[in-house]
């Protein structure tokens, strides 16, 4: 999963620079910058930008028209793929707002700019810097929607910084404070919030936290199908939170249904406030009423071997599998719907599923295959 730079990446253009009284050398490539601007010609604005930019550093003019300069090179840079420059003049604009304006909040939006820059150049500790001086600011401004909007943004950049790193402990931390900070602003679907959910339940699913599992990849499958987009990880979100809600009792699902529903995220499935979001929930067709149910229920399950390469490399990882348990109770139809941060750890578990054995699925005493049976796997190092 990457970034989708469209859901932030708003670049407007700096607010014009008056030309007069500035030295030749930064007002005519200025005046060539505007002049392809006017002309809808980015591409040819691309260098003047810069080199007034640069000229104005030069020249040592006044700091707030060099950061305005500064701000327009960025953002044709990043408009234009070239993101380790535009990170250099973001952070420039960001340090000259920080000595004249101080800790505000367009000094942390140019901050979280530059971060997001540097996130597409591949930059990681410059990522880190540059979006860690966004929330340090954030974190001391008054509470509003347009802070907490800026942090949700800020901590979805590092969330993705540490799940492209496999890091999926540290993604899920960000990633649970970027909700929480969504949940200021009000109910928004995109690909990032989704995304962001699903780090955050992945995050709980590996400390076996069921509970704040099932909030945050229901909150996930809901944005997922909202937006209509990544069907395939809309349906493993879907499939971590049934399980996750079938894992949790009464009074637990019960409070997930209240949250939810001040999240502004409830899906249609927790929707009955009696029975708690989850309880009825076993994946089996809808039976004629009267029909005497036992369903498919473990005899024996091989214990999975943590794949040895991944164990020496300290390697943690996540997997969960969908099956289906045949009449005789055998095992079959194995899906590895999500292994992280190697394949090789949903080998291992499809590997152990397959010599499991259940009780069949039994409708009024026939024996009868049971789709739909889905399991997770922690692979942790203890000590």
């Amino acid at each position: 999963m990457k970034l989708v730079a469209a859901a932030f990446l708003a670049l407007a253009l700096a607010a014009p620079v008056a030309a007069q009284g500035l030295p030749s050398s930064v007002s005519e490539p200025y005046r060539a910058y505007q002049a392809a601007m006017e002309a809808g010609d980015e591409a040819a604005a691309l260098e003047p930008a810069h080199q007034a930019w640069q000229a104005a550093e030069d020249a040592g003019i006044d700091a707030e028209t060099t950061g305005l300069l500064a701000d327009n090179y960025a953002a044709l840079a990043s408009a234009a793929g070239q993101h380790e420059q535009a990170a250099a003049a973001f952070a420039r604009s960001a340090e000259i707002l920080a000595d004249t304006e101080g800790g505000t909040l367009i000094t942390a939006e140019t901050w979280r700019l530059a971060a997001m820059a540097a996130y597409q150049a591949g930059e990681e500790s410059t990522t880190e810097r540059y979006a860690s001086r966004a929330i340090d600011i954030l974190s001391a401004l008054p509470a509003s929607r347009e802070v907490s909007a800026a942090i949700f943004q800020t901590e979805t950049i590092l969330a993705y910084r540490q799940f492209d790193r496999s890091n999926m402990r540290a993604a899920g931390r960000h990633a649970e404070r970027a909700i929480t900070a969504l949940l200021e602003v009000g109910p928004v679907a995109n690909m990032d919030a989704a995304n962001i959910a699903f780090f955050a339940g992945i995050a709980n699913a590996s400390d076996y936290d069921h509970e704040e599992a099932a909030f945050y990849f229901t909150i996930a499958s809901y944005i997922y199908g909202a937006t209509s987009g990544d069907a395939e990880t809309r349906q493993i979100a879907e499939a971590w939170a049934y399980y996750s809600r079938t894992t949790i009792d009464e009074d637990d699902r019960l409070e997930l249904v209240r949250r939810l529903d001040a999240s502004g995220y409830r899906p249609v499935e927790c929707d009955d406030e009696d029975a708690g979001c989850g309880a009825g929930e076993t994946g089996l067709p809808d039976y004629p009423e009267g029909t005497v149910v036992e369903d498919a229920s473990p005899i024996h399950r091989r214990e999975v071997t943590y794949p040895s390469q991944l164990l020496s490399a300290g390697y943690e990882g996540i997997v969960l599998i969908r099956f289906a348990v045949e009449e005789d109770g055998d095992v079959d139809d194995i899906q590895v719907l999500y292994s992280v941060p190697h394949p090789a750890f949903g080998e291992a578990a499809e590997r152990a599923v397959r010599h499991w054995r259940y009780n069949p699925l039994r409708v009024d005493g026939v024996a009868t295959r049971r789709e739909g049976v889905v399991t997770q796997f922690i692979f942790q190092i203890t000590e």
